[in-house]
């Protein structure tokens, strides 16, 4: 397998790294708003309703976000501002209703099941960006990333710096 890379202007990627950096400060300080996932949420696959047409990450090379909430969305909004091709994995099947209805490729799914992220294309991702507040989670969908598409960059979120060292193990 080939690697395949983004090329991004300096800006581009420093308006990313700008909003990564603000959704890991204010999850810092605001931990109450982001809710932790719920083992009913696969059972609701069947409401989120038919899959997104998927246009952007059916290229090879596209940013894969996980985790639509605030930040997810900053994210997705400066990559599309961008021209740049991404999907989005969700958990919540309320957030990706409403995400499909506003045009958003996005898929609903959690990140620490396989099937999930091959559903995302994460094999051809370049990028996979965890903007999630679950460390079970976080550490399921590093190991499974590396399975399937070692070449990827991983951007994930974590509460500690002591969490670091483990993520970078998988």
């Amino acid at each position: 397998m080939s690697r395949v890379r983004i090329r991004l202007r300096p800006a581009t990627a420093g308006r990313i790294i700008f909003f990564l950096i603000l959704y890991l400060i204010a999850l810092s300080f605001l931990p109450g708003l982001v809710p932790t996932r719920h083992a009913a949420a696969e059972a609701a696959a069947a409401v989120a309703g038919p899959g997104p047409p998927a246009e952007a990450a059916r290229r090879p090379g596209h940013v894969l976000i996980v985790g639509y909430r605030l930040n997810g969305r900053n994210l997705a909004r400066v990559l599309r501002t961008n021209g740049l091709p991404y999907t989005v994995l969700e958990v919540d099947a309320s957030i990706v209703r409403r995400a499909r209805r506003e045009g958003e490729d996005i898929h609903f799914g959690d990140a620490s099941r396989r099937e999930s992220l091959l559903r995302c294309r994460v094999g051809e991702a370049a990028v996979v960006v965890l903007a999630i507040s679950d460390r079970a989670a976080t550490r399921a969908a590093v190991t499974l990333t590396r399975q399937i598409n070692p070449a990827a960059t991983i951007i994930a979120r974590t509460r500690l710096v002591t969490e670091v060292p483990e993520l970078r193990r998988r």
